[in-house]
């Protein structure tokens, strides 16, 4: 259940393949390490943030925009005792690469692994625009368009530093690889260590080191990124539960309610399919 602190609504634009526009708020609450399978991008609308990423911690205040890439582990939370309102766009990794294909040699290298942070009023002022309910697809998508590579084309603020160790290990690849493709089994450390010729202690403080959670939290975050899409297209909760990866619909609820807020159930009723307004 929503308190009366907190609101959720989940607007899909069936634009882009499929767009997602994220408006929040919440009292106390905080969202343990995670990360996203599309590029991010996000407003504070009033309150206050804190992100901790693997190097840094820092705070996001009233109108300031963050881009997140794919992938990359954060955490998030807001003030104690303070509201914490937000909007995000969820933009999914073809898309994005289809907005800058024109724009590939002009990028800085590894734009794709690290956040940016900008507090540009004229940035900000287009992302309230691009959220808008009562305007086309068709202008939307031209707002995104436009933000997204402004923000990456950007010049007076640097892209944060991220470790590249977790990108350029091989070892640490092919275990996420597998842990995509099975995520919806139960994988134990024992299993990793023997795919992977391992001591399992090493191979959990390898992965730890690298990506900034465990390999079972990796797989809890893979799992809710699929539960949510599958909350979205309006199957039942329990068939969600186990499509997912989750034992029972309980388990499911709890991981649920830890890393998004909400209760799938709420969450469900909240998203909705952004029509056209022309």
């Amino acid at each position: 259940m929503l308190t009366p602190t907190s609101s959720l609504t989940i607007l899909r634009v069936p634009t882009f393949d499929g767009i997602e526009i994220k408006k929040a708020s919440f009292l106390n609450k905080n969202f343990p390490a995670h990360f996203h399978q599309e590029w991010s991008l996000s407003l504070i609308k009033s309150g206050s943030e804190i992100i901790k990423t693997q190097q840094v911690e820092f705070q996001l205040n009233t109108d300031s925009l963050i881009l997140i890439p794919p992938y990359l582990t954060h955490a998030n939370s807001g003030h104690q005792e303070a509201g914490w309102q937000y909007a995000s766009i969820y933009i999914n990794q073809d898309a994005a690469k289809s907005i800058s294909r024109d724009y590939q040699n002009m990028l800085p290298i590894g734009y794709d692994k690290c956040f940016k942070v900008s507090y540009r009023p004229e940035f900000v002022m287009l992302f309230k625009e691009l959220i808008k309910e009562d305007i086309s697809n068709i202008i939307r998508e031209s707002l995104i368009k436009k933000l997204f590579i402004d923000l990456l084309l950007e010049n007076n603020q640097p892209f944060q530093e991220q470790s590249e160790k977790s990108n350029q290990s091989f070892f640490l690849n092919e275990i996420i690889e597998f842990l995509r493709m099975n995520s919806s089994r139960k994988i134990t450390l024992t299993e990793l260590s023997c795919q992977f010729k391992r001591d399992k202690y090493k191979l959990l403080r390898s992965f730890r080191n690298g990506i900034g959670l465990t390999p079972q939290e990796y797989l809890t975050a893979l799992r809710i990124e699929l539960s949510k899409r599958l909350l979205f297209i309006g199957m039942p909760l329990v068939e969600v539960a186990l499509e997912s990866g989750f034992y029972d619909q309980s388990h499911f609820t709890h991981k649920f309610n830890k890393y998004v807020g909400v209760s799938p159930l709420t969450y469900q009723k909240n998203c909705n399919i952004l029509q056209d307004s022309i």
